[in-house]
């Protein structure tokens, strides 16, 4: 639900640090659920990718909000217990959502991150 009631992101406009760990958080958390339909998987990564491509500033600012490796360890928890009912495309999504959460909080945390990778990641997510 919380997902649902959240509107709909303009990747152009300026988000504040807090308020993009607020996103992030209700997206990551609106997966802990079974059954959920493909198309509340889909909205939900795509809205995840579209946070992850934020300024990278905004990200590191938030550390204080939220921990990114905290919700990249949740997001696995969540595909290893889930991914295996959703349908493929949707698992494969899921994954592709847990690598670019995994480069972030490695960002985050001023680790060396492949940025070429997560390009990669996108076009296939």
């Amino acid at each position: 639900e919380m997902l649902l009631a959240l509107p709909p992101l303009d990747p152009l406009v300026e988000i504040e640090a807090a308020a993009w760990a607020r996103e992030l958080q209700a997206c990551v958390l609106s997966l802990d659920r079974n059954p959920v339909s493909f198309g509340f998987l889909s909205q939900a990564f795509l809205r995840l990718a579209v946070l992850l491509q934020c300024d990278e500033e905004i990200q590191r600012r938030a550390r204080e909000n939220v921990d990114l490796r905290v919700m990249a360890d949740f997001l696995d928890q969540i595909l290893k217990r889930n991914a295996q009912g959703w349908p493929s495309n949707a698992a494969d999504a899921g994954h592709a959502a847990a690598q670019l959460l995994a480069s972030a909080a490695k960002r985050q945390r001023g680790e060396a991150a492949q940025p070429d990778s997560d390009e990669d990641v996108f076009v296939s997510l």
